[in-house]
């Protein structure tokens, strides 16, 4: 089930919703993440903490291990901020990951790693 895709959600949701809608769902083994930012990563975390021993969660980062080294924002903002260059850049993705390894979570470093991830989980669940 896809539940989002882009930045558009369904109506009247959020990640919270879904991984308490999906975590009551019968058929459902796991649950996979993916995005480019994951804004509610205090929702993963909630859930991780009051579900730890139900469904597994794998997340996966697009973009995780594309070189960051600065944000190109246009010229406006480069000289209303009295700037030279970019500003540089503070790596959210990144720690991102770091906080949901600290809960335990596996975050999958390559889409073709989801599905391993999600073996593993299952198999140390049953």
């Amino acid at each position: 089930m896809i539940v989002s895709v882009g930045n558009d959600s369904i109506i009247g949701s959020d990640l919270a919703y879904w991984l308490a809608t999906l975590n009551k769902d019968p058929h459902t083994k796991a649950i996979v993440v993916i995005g480019q930012r994951i804004s509610q990563v205090d929702s993963i975390i909630a859930y991780k903490k009051n579900h730890a021993d139900k469904k597994p969660i794998v997340v996966y980062l697009v973009g995780l291990k594309a070189p960051q080294t600065k944000i190109y924002q246009d010229a406006v903002t480069i000289i209303t901020n009295h700037l030279s260059t970019s500003i540089p850049v503070v790596n959210r993705d990144r720690q991102t990951a770091t906080e949901l390894r600290k809960i335990g979570l596996k975050i999958a470093k390559s889409p073709s790693e989801i599905t391993q991830l999600i073996k593993k989980a299952l198999a140390k669940n049953s």
